[in-house]
């Protein structure tokens, strides 16, 4: 797989690829921005132990010290590429209690980023938050690795599937999961 297969698409992405071989250049990227996420939830979230082992695993993985501690501030930090900023800002919206990702942030993290690192970082995300994770619609493509990752994770995952055949939910897609429970509900709306 090339670069942007691997960690996104577009003038973002390609900002993010700074010489060297693409294939270990996006693993550094995605392990990067995985650790961006997971320490901004974790500041979030106010936790000290969280915030000090991903920061330092940000440290190790090459990200300069003032970035580390700018990252609270990403908003207002120069420091930030344009995909780094959507990874933080989905981050932010996806801790939110509900959740608050509408359809225009996900647009733009879409058009950074492939399926693949859009599933990555909302496992980042979610796991980082609490470990407990609900997944609705979890049956279909999307939902369904979204759990496979989740669970490689650790989180403890439900999922709510409506199983509407047009939808594309199918037990099939979570077959050989442990530590999982379906739930279809019972009243139709």
């Amino acid at each position: 797989m090339d670069f942007l297969s691997l960690v996104g698409r577009g003038a973002a992405a390609e900002r993010f690829h700074h010489g060297g071989r693409p294939q270990a250049v996006a693993q550094q990227v995605r392990r990067i921005a995985a650790h961006q996420v997971a320490l901004r939830v974790s500041q979030l979230n106010c936790c000290a132990f969280c915030i000090d082992l991903n920061g330092s695993m940000l440290e190790q993985a090459g990200v300069a010290e003032e970035k580390v501690l700018a990252l609270a501030n990403w908003r207002v930090a120069s420091s930030f590429s344009d995909a780094e900023r959507i990874a933080l800002e989905y981050a932010e919206a996806m801790s939110q209690t509900p959740p608050q990702v509408g359809d225009a942030l996900f647009e733009r993290l879409r058009v950074a980023f492939t399926p693949q690192a859009i599933v990555e970082l909302t496992a980042v995300a979610a796991v980082t938050a609490n470990g407990k994770v609900l997944i609705t619609g979890g049956l279909g493509f999307i939902g369904s690795n979204l759990a496979h990752r989740l669970l490689s994770l650790g989180a403890k995952v439900l999922i709510v599937d409506s199983l509407i055949p047009q939808y594309g939910g199918n037990p099939f897609n979570v077959a050989g999961l442990s530590l999982i429970h379906i739930s279809q509900p019972t009243r139709q709306y």
